[in-house]
């Protein structure tokens, strides 16, 4: 497959050019980068037009709330990674800000969403 090449790592890490992706992969990982917009605008920008960020991910915002008031004290006891709460209304918002229109969503229950975002074309 010559026309296919696969890259991993961090937004930051690696040196990519802008518009040089059809597709782009997040999944269950957004929760956990602090920033939601700087991240979601720099998929877009990598991105072709009409490229695809294909997403899964928790809404910690959506979590009952005895669970969130227990991450921070699991976090002091290093039993938790940073975590990012927002909800699907705060994830959508991101998406939207940065030039996305949602093309498919979906939700096997209150606190996880899977969503198929398109950048314009």
């Amino acid at each position: 497959m010559k026309h296919i090449s696969f890259k991993q790592g961090t937004l930051d890490s690696l040196a990519l050019d802008k518009e040089s992706f059809d597709v782009v992969l997040g999944l269950n990982i957004l929760h956990l980068i602090k920033d939601l917009d700087g991240s979601v605008s720099k998929v877009y920008e990598l991105l072709k037009p009409g490229g695809v960020f294909v997403s899964s991910t928790e809404l910690i915002g959506e979590i009952h709330f005895f669970l969130r008031l227990i991450i921070p004290l699991m976090q002091v006891l290093n039993l938790a990674p940073y975590v990012n709460v927002f909800n699907l209304q705060a994830y959508k918002s991101s998406l939207a800000r940065a030039g996305f229109t949602i093309e498919y969503e979906w939700q096997l229950n209150s606190h996880a969403v899977f969503l198929i975002v398109k950048k314009a074309g």
